[in-house]
């Protein structure tokens, strides 16, 4: 019998529900990644209680009805909220995403068919150990991802498992199994009923997984669904794009960067990131990083200017450049960018010598007085004038102002 340590609050809640005559187990990703010794950072427990008799067994412990219609509450158990769902099986489908309605089953097996991938449809009890209907642990052992039944029902009732096998495939450098790969393909166009909102945490994932380059390059006709403005890259650009995401360590930010320029897309990522609902933040980092593809860094005096426009994380850059640029070696751009911050050269008009007032003095007026300061800064940062007060009064002069 295989054998794994859950933590206290989880075994206290499945005890809990043994206790009152109950089944309990915990199901889904925190079994395939124990079964793999990965990291488990959230437990789902399946019971056959209701959500009335949950409420009950648990009535000393604080309880959230987190999708009580749905048969899942929530109990806190040592200050950590558990999601405990009951058996069910889920009706119909009309929207490609939520059940029409679901049926609650005294029934493991039952419970366990509804669910998306073999690889996610086993269940653990540290009374019975491993409880496997639909060959996970046999697909786990072959590193394949593959639906638990009909692939083409299973995509047809809920097709954001269309990105969530993508997902898994790029996070555990597993194959989605033949079939299963097939109706994905086939069945790809029906995102477009999935809020972008859901799409993008799967594709950011997904981008973010060491394995996703060739994920990226084999399932390209998936991504234009929710991105088509990546249609108009070629294929060669297209591979070259997932070549350099492959032979990169970036983070998924930076990989969106990489995909949009060496497919000759970053004219339309803004489009592509405002259809996508990220964070501004986001958005805003990977818009930066295409903004300064070309920015000059063969010397000090550029990376100064860089570090004076460049809003995105400086370390960031340096690995996407790096890798869009065979030229620029991020040590040496990292290396350019700690001596400037040892050394503090200046990179902002507040580290000038010379300020407005002192402009004011010396007789400019109105947006001259910017336009002097730009200018001055400018100098300094290429190493044309020392940063003091009369030698920056005299470059102006000297260049016309």
């Amino acid at each position: 019998m295989i054998l794994f340590t859950l933590p206290g609050y989880v075994e206290t809640a499945i005890q809990t529900l043994n206790d009152a005559g109950h089944q309990a187990y915990t199901v889904g990703g925190a079994v395939r990644n124990a079964l793999l010794n990965r990291p488990v950072h959230d437990y789902d427990l399946t019971t056959d209680a209701t959500p009335e008799e949950m409420q009950q067994i648990f009535s000393a412990y604080r309880t959230i009805p987190t999708g009580i219609r749905h048969g899942t509450l929530t109990v806190l158990i040592d200050q950590v909220p558990l999601e405990i769902t009951t058996f069910r099986i889920d009706t119909s489908y009309q929207d490609h995403r939520h059940p029409d309605a679901v049926v609650f089953t005294r029934t493991l097996k039952e419970d366990c068919a509804r669910r998306d991938f073999t690889i996610n449809a086993m269940c653990y009890s540290p009374k019975e150990g491993l409880i496997d209907y639909y060959g996970g642990m046999d697909d786990l052992n072959a590193r394949i991802i593959r639906t638990v039944g009909n692939p083409e029902e299973r995509f047809t009732e809920d097709a954001l498992r269309i990105l969530r096998a993508l997902r898994l495939a790029a996070e555990l450098n597993f194959k989605i199994e033949q079939e299963t790969s097939k109706a994905l393909l086939d069945q790809c166009s029906t995102l477009s009923c999935i809020a972008a909102e859901r799409i993008d945490a799967e594709f950011l994932r997904m981008l973010k997984a060491e394995h996703c380059a060739p994920i990226l390059k084999q399932y390209r006709s998936v991504i234009e669904v929710f991105l088509p403005q990546l249609s108009s890259a070629t294929d060669e650009q297209w591979n070259h794009a997932c070549s350099l995401i492959a032979a990169s360590e970036c983070e998924e930010g930076e990989r969106l960067a990489i995909l949009f320029e060496e497919t000759g897309c970053a004219e339309q990522a803004s489009e592509c990131l405002s259809s996508m609902k990220v964070s501004s933040l986001f958005a805003n980092t990977v818009l930066d990083l295409l903004n300064h593809a070309d920015t000059p860094v063969k010397d000090r005096c550029d990376v100064r200017r860089l570090m004076h426009t460049l809003k995105a994380p400086f370390a960031m850059y340096a690995d996407f450049r790096s890798v869009i640029d065979p030229t620029v070696e991020k040590k040496n751009l990292l290396l350019y960018r700690g001596k400037i911050l040892r050394d503090q050269d200046v990179l902002q008009l507040n580290q000038l010598a010379l300020n407005g007032n002192d402009l004011k003095d010396a007789g400019y007026t109105g947006k001259l007085i910017a336009t002097a300061l730009d200018f001055a800064l400018n100098g300094v940062m290429g190493d044309k004038v020392i940063n003091r007060k009369e030698n920056l009064m005299a470059y102006l002069k000297t260049n016309g102002f």
